[in-house]
């Protein structure tokens, strides 16, 4: 990913983030931070930080989230770069763990489209949504179940963290207080 620092891609000379790939060294699926080194105007190095997927999901997405709501990440392409469990659940999907490291290095290896968002269409609202930047909740449904997607740009790589849960627990505290202010109700009317 040398190239996508140059001054040709980052005439900015900014920190310039990849999107998930698998690592060919044998460390899984990564993302790498790379910023060019320049000395006196001439672009003398590439350097750079790899995070494993992996990484992101224990230390950022298991998070423990009220409501039974998880997070996951999105890179600037929409596709997800990391998802806990419960999120392989509700999309269908399955984090991809086995890889063929003998192709890694020769060629580079991206996430497959069904883990991009706006290749979902019950993900719409929310792909649309991230593809504009815009911060906000949007409902979403998976397996019938109604959802609550809240979404905001992570700073720096421009990546999205999306909040995800059932809306039914979310609202579960207002319904209940509904019925009981419905059930005082009826009894001061009697």
């Amino acid at each position: 990913f040398y190239y996508e620092a140059d001054a040709q891609h980052n005439p900015r000379r900014n920190v310039v983030w990849t999107d998930a790939y698998v690592d060919p060294a044998g460390s899984g699926w990564m993302v790498s931070a790379i910023a060019p080194v320049y000395a006196q105007d001439k672009l003398e190095a590439v350097v750079g930080m790899d995070l494993t997927v992996d990484t992101v999901i224990d230390r950022i997405l298991s998070l423990n989230l009220p409501w039974q709501g998880y997070a996951m990440l999105i890179g600037r392409d929409g596709t997800i770069l990391a998802l806990p469990p419960a999120g392989e659940k509700d999309l269908g999907l399955a984090e991809l763990k086995d890889h063929h490291y003998e192709k890694a290095i020769h060629s580079d290896t991206f996430k497959p489209e069904q883990f991009n968002i706006a290749k979902q269409p019950r993900l719409k609202p929310l792909a649309d949504a991230v593809a504009k930047g815009r911060q906000g909740v949007n409902r979403i449904s998976f397996g019938g179940r109604e959802m609550l997607a809240a979404n905001a740009k992570v700073v720096g790589p421009g990546w999205t963290l999306v909040v995800v849960a059932p809306a039914s627990a979310i609202f579960a505290d207002a319904n209940t207080l509904y019925d009981q202010l419905i059930k005082v109700g009826f009894i001061m009317l009697v």
